[in-house]
This record gives structure tokens, sequence and C-alpha cells, in this order.
């Protein structure tokens, strides 16, 4: 029992693990051990310290063509490694190599079908550059499957079944679940308030979710424009718009958007 607990908490933090690792401000292997990634490090498949500081120190080079020989050198010497192939991947993607980004991604996927970053940034991918809307879709969920605590999973195929899919309901049960994973992802609260208002007509609904976007991020601008509007239109409370407007313009006062909902507001509702 005591081994299966260990697998399975090693399974929830390896996206987690690899994000740090990949990271350019990624600190030192014992700096990871300190944070409870022992038990990674020991059974993912990197031959100990020197392999992860040698990950870590390929990451952090700065020139592309350096550390992209640096990575080749790296996966001549650990053919098929995953994590290699994976950064390999993702400097391609940096640099607009999205063939071989793809190529490189769908390897990894064939390696290990359960690496979440890679279906999660292989969707990207497809959806951002090849337009292929189906492939994103099944990557998104795929990604969704083999890690459902990745949040950004949910909130960019919400976004793609709103857009592209018109499924409006799953998108709203998409942001539903990613904001039970992160109460504050403001992306995900601002998106399911909208969409509540435009698809659902729920009206309180959004506005609950407006009002906790601006809790999560006070200087989000729209989200106290959007927020305006709704208490303008949907509930007559004029001093209410007029207060998230005139925050609005405090935050970015070259919102034209803005600056005209106030106008109209105070042409309208303060002639006094």
């Amino acid at each position: 029992m005591e081994y299966v607990k260990k697998c399975q908490n090693i399974q929830d933090n390896l996206p987690r693990f690899f994000q740090k690792i990949t990271d350019l401000n990624s600190l030192t292997y014992k700096k990871l051990k300190d944070e409870n990634y022992h038990d990674l490090l020991n059974i993912i498949g990197f031959s100990g310290e020197l392999l992860i500081e040698e990950t870590i120190r390929i990451r952090k080079i700065e020139d592309i063509e350096e550390r992209e020989l640096e990575l080749d050198e790296f996966l001549r010497k650990h053919p098929n490694n995953k994590h290699g192939l994976f950064q390999k991947a993702m400097l391609a993607s940096d640099v607009r190599q999205y063939k071989k980004a793809k190529k490189y991604f769908e390897d990894v996927i064939e390696i290990d079908s359960k690496f979440t970053n890679a279906h999660f940034n292989l969707a990207v991918l497809f959806e951002t550059h090849y337009l292929d809307f189906d492939s994103a879709k099944f990557h998104y969920e795929e990604a969704i499957k083999t890690n459902p605590k990745v949040t950004n999973a949910y909130i960019n195929l919400a976004l793609l079944l709103k857009h592209r899919f018109l499924d409006f309901h799953k998108a709203k049960n998409l942001y539903e679940s990613a904001i039970i994973i992160e109460p504050n992802s403001t992306i995900a609260l601002y998106d399911l308030a909208a969409l509540l208002t435009t698809h659902f007509s729920d009206f309180d609904g959004a506005k609950f979710y407006y009002e906790e976007t601006i809790k999560s991020d006070p200087t989000f601008a729209f989200a106290h424009n959007n927020l305006a509007q709704l208490l303008y239109i949907h509930f007559s409370d004029f001093e209410g718009a007029k207060l998230h407007l005139e925050t609005a313009l405090g935050i970015d006062p070259h919102l034209e958007l803005v600056q005209n909902n106030l106008s109209q507001l105070l042409e309208k509702h303060f002639k006094n």
C-alpha cells in the first residue's frame, strides 16, 4: 500500500516537476530534492544527480544553436529519453520550427502516452499553428485524462469548444472544473462570467464571477468594464456601473471602449 501511495504521489507531481526543471530559473538538484522530489528523481529514469544537473544546465543556455547542439548530444548519450525529446520539441516551438516541434511532441507521446505536457503543448500547436481543431481537442482531452489537475488544459479546451465547436454547455462545465482546481484563476473566472452573460443569460451568475475575477485581480480593467455594463444594462445599478468604469480608467486611462461607455452612462443618467 505504501508503494502504491508513493507511485500515485509521483504521478501527481510529474507535470509540476518537469515544469520546474525546464524553467529557465530552475534551481539545483539539491533544491529539487529539498522540495520533496527525491522519489521522483530516483524513479523517473534519470541517472541520478548528474543527469538532472545536465538537463537544467542545457535549459539555461541562452544561445539557441548551442542549446540545440547540447540537446542533440544529450539524446545521443540517452537515446529516446522522453524528457530530452520534450525539450527538443519546446525548443523547436520557441524558434517557430513547427514541423519539428510536432514530430518531437508526437515522439514523446509514442514513448509515453501519458506525458501530460506533451499532449498539452501539441494541442496548442495544432490549435494555433495548424488550425486542426479536432486534433487540438483530442490532445487537450488527453492532457486532462493524464493529469486532471492541469488548469490550463481545461481553460484552453473550454475556449476551443466555445469558439470553434459552439459547445457552450461543455465549455461552461470545463470552466467550472478549472475554478474548482484553482479558485483564483482569473482567466477561468472572467471567461465563465462572459459565457454566462452571452450564452446563458445568467446575469446573477455572471455578476458573481466578474466580482470574483476582480477579487483575484483588482487591476483587470476589462473585468471592471464588463461588470459595469452588466450592472448598467441588467441591474439598473448606475452608481455601481459608474464606479467600475471609473476604476477601469484609473487602471488604464487610454481604453477608448471604457471612455465611451462612461460618457454614455454619464450622458443618460448623470446629467445633473
